[in-house]
């Protein structure tokens, strides 16, 4: 609604800290400690954070930390809404990339799909996949903001864009590590009973014991090494640009870079 400015920002953070408002006091802190709107000066800036600490260092009521369980619970339904939402291009697209595969284009291969198997044949190893998801992605937001928060603890700062792409990354990798079983039976439940691809599991369960059985418990780890370098990387721009665009541009104001 207004012109950016970070000096115009400061002289009100300032009239509110002087009334005692700690997340403002905090924000002056910061400002003062990285020259933001105004000279950088390390003395304020200690003064401003002594008096935010004082009151509980600016981060009660909307602020407060969630806690373990909340983070897992978060990151959990997104991937449950996330997968829900997306599951049937997924099918579709599993088929259209396998040997033998459906053909034709997107909307062509999904009626398809129901002509055959009703409209739960886009939803065909959707148990898996919530699963997986549930645990990979859940997993992951939970080690994320888990490891950002004792590396605030740890060093008394917020990570910076390329540590957060480093942890983001990291993070993806190990949840990615935990949830590969189950997108092993997920991408072979999708493709069961195309041409050349016979229905062989009745379930999650029986795919897990099958694949382990006759293949080898290694067998559902399959594909991992090219999984971790398609990850890592992915993610850790994703965060690098992300933080490193949004602290240029001061989105979400000057307290978001210290917490």
């Amino acid at each position: 609604g207004v012109p950016q400015d970070h000096t115009e920002a400061v002289k009100w953070y300032r009239k509110a800290g002087d009334q005692g408002h700690a997340n403002a006091q905090f924000s002056l802190g910061y400002a003062y400690e990285t020259g933001f709107g105004v000279p950088e000066d390390k003395a304020k800036a200690a003064e401003w954070y002594r008096k935010a600490a004082a009151q509980g260092g600016g981060k009660k009521g909307a602020h407060a930390e969630i806690s373990a369980a909340e983070r897992l619970l978060a990151g959990g339904i997104s991937a449950i809404a996330a997968t829900l939402t997306t599951y049937p291009l997924d099918t579709i697209g599993s088929q259209m990339a396998v040997a033998g595969g459906a053909k034709g284009g997107l909307v062509e291969v999904g009626k398809q799909i129901v002509e055959r198997g009703g409209v739960g044949g886009l939803y065909r190893g959707l148990s898996a996949t919530v699963a997986s998801d549930v645990w990979g992605i859940g997993v992951g937001f939970f080690l994320y903001d888990t490891v950002n928060a004792a590396f605030k603890q740890t060093f008394g700062r917020a990570p910076r864009a390329h540590e957060k792409g480093m942890v983001g990354g990291t993070c993806a990798c190990l949840s990615m590590s935990l949830a590969m079983p189950l997108e092993v039976v997920m991408t072979r439940m999708r493709v069961q009973g195309l041409p050349g691809y016979p229905v062989v599991y009745e379930s999650t369960l029986d795919c897990l014991r099958t694949v382990a059985r006759e293949e080898g418990v290694r067998a559902l780890w399959r594909g991992i090494v090219p999984a971790y370098l398609k990850v890592f990387p992915m993610i850790f721009t994703s965060y690098f640009v992300f933080e490193t665009l949004s602290k240029r541009q001061g989105v979400g104001g000057l307290r978001r870079y210290i917490e």
